[in-house]
C-alpha cells in the first residue's frame, strides 16, 4: 500500500472508542446543522405566508 498506513480509501484505521467518539462528533454536528436548515425553512415559509414583504 502507498505509504503503508494500512487505512481504507487513504484513511488511517481506528479503534472501535476512536470510531464511537468521532460517531458521537458527527452525529452532534449533524444535530447542530440540522436545527439550524430547520429554522431557516421555517423562517422562508413565514416569508411566503405573508407575501414575502
Amino acid at each position: 500500500m502507498p505509504g503503508g498506513s494500512g487505512g481504507v480509501g487513504g484513511m488511517p484505521l481506528m479503534s472501535v472508542e476512536d470510531a464511537e467518539m468521532a460517531l458521537i462528533t458527527a452525529r452532534k454536528e449533524t444535530d447542530k446543522l440540522e436545527r439550524g436548515l430547520n429554522a431557516v425553512i421555517k423562517r422562508n415559509k413565514r416569508l411566503l405566508m405573508s407575501g414575502g414583504n
